[in-house]
């Protein structure tokens, strides 16, 4: 998977290869930023239910000591601490598995959701290891976080601030193929997206 961001008028390049076990669990995620020449790589344990019980993160050959507490009772409940600038993350799941919520530091987002529509990916259910490894790589990113659930995102919340996901389309297929997200701050800019489905057989 290729990801260009453009912010400031820079543009980064991230290259990622995302390698599967034989039961399909996401077991090692390996990125290059082109522009820095900087590898990055995650590899990620997961015990009898599924869930991810360790990961394991280098940069460049350094490897960085991370430790990972998983707990369920209404929600399910991801702690990543160790010695990086945005940890302590955790994540928080429904019963379902879909993402709800995520707090970076001191930094909060809570997904609000639509009752009854679709979301981008609601063919396909993400990985607890996947919406993990997009929370260490892509922290201050509130505007992809519809990547990590299957409902239609309404709203997130983040503080005082908030992302509004407004003039949704969809097809006749039921797929959401174009909406807006816009900060509720001042000259905070929307963006819009544009969506498109291919049938596969895999």
């Amino acid at each position: 998977m290729t990801i260009e961001r453009n912010s400031l008028d820079e543009t980064t390049q991230l290259i990622s290869n995302f390698d599967y076990n034989d039961t399909g669990k996401l077991v090692n995620i390996s990125s290059e930023d082109v522009q820095s020449g900087s590898l990055y790589n995650f590899t990620f344990d997961h015990g009898v239910n599924g869930t991810v019980t360790n990961v394991g993160f280098m940069i460049d050959d350094v490897e960085y000591d991370l430790s990972t507490t998983y707990n369920e009772s209404d929600e399910i409940h991801y702690l990543i601490e160790g010695d990086l600038a945005n940890l302590p993350t955790e994540w928080n799941l429904d019963p379902d598995g879909q993402l709800i919520k995520i707090a970076i530091s001191e930094n909060n987002y809570t997904l609000q959701f639509s009752e009854g529509d679709k979301g981008v990916f609601h063919y396909l259910k993400p990985q607890n290891a996947l919406v993990i490894w997009h929370g260490l790589m892509f922290y201050l990113s509130p505007f992809e976080l519809f990547f990590f659930s299957q409902h239609d995102i309404a709203l997130i919340h983040t503080g005082d601030a908030g992302y509004l996901f407004q003039n949704k389309i969809w097809d006749g297929n039921g797929n959401l193929v174009s909406f807006q997200v816009k900060p509720n701050v001042l000259f905070g800019l929307t963006i819009n997206y544009v969506v498109e489905y291919e049938t596969k057989n895999l």
